[in-house]
């Protein structure tokens, strides 16, 4: 091969690496772009330096983006830890709710079962709730008491929203 060709031949040579870096390099961005656009993160993470041709390998690391807390789950997570500190102990399932004089019970059931929630033992709640009594136990999820007590209690015609107490007399 004459000098010229070598030359020719390192110049395409140098041309391809260049394309092929280009190219590479595009398309790692893409990647992290596209995770960065699916609500995650990347952090370039250095792996180890190729001992004989001195290039360092990188990974890109994705890991999913931190979310903020909506109101609601700092409310539910504030009422438990409340709780919690006061070592309460209470029914799983159920919470307490007493509505405003004015409220009906037929507006005090449809209010629950809008949240999808149901009252305890209705018939004999109604007839408290009819005779002055503005408030029953209402059923909602296993775990999700203290949820339940944050949407009743931004609701204008609920009183007071908590947790169905268990209390305790003496330990014999």
């Amino acid at each position: 091969m004459s000098k010229s060709g070598k030359k020719n031949f390192i110049f395409v040579a140098i041309i391809i690496i260049l394309i092929g870096y280009i190219v590479f390099d595009k398309t790692s961005s893409k990647s992290a772009d596209t995770a960065m656009d699916q609500n995650v993160t990347s952090d370039t993470v250095l792996q180890e330096e190729n001992a004989s041709s001195g290039e360092i390998k990188e990974e890109v690391v994705v890991k999913p983006k931190e979310t903020e807390k909506s109101s609601l789950e700092i409310c539910a997570e504030e009422k438990e830890k409340e709780t919690e500190s006061k070592g309460a102990k209470y029914t799983k399932g159920s919470a307490l709710v007493s509505f405003l004089p004015d409220v009906t019970f037929d507006e005090a059931e449809k209010i629950v079962t809008n949240l999808k929630y149901s009252i305890e033992n209705s018939k004999s709640a109604e007839d408290r709730f009819d005779d002055g009594q503005k408030w029953f136990v209402v059923n909602v999820p296993s775990g999700d008491e203290f949820e339940a007590i944050c949407k009743l209690e931004t609701l204008e015609e609920v009183k007071y929203a908590g947790i169905n107490w268990v209390i305790e007399f003496g330990n014999e």
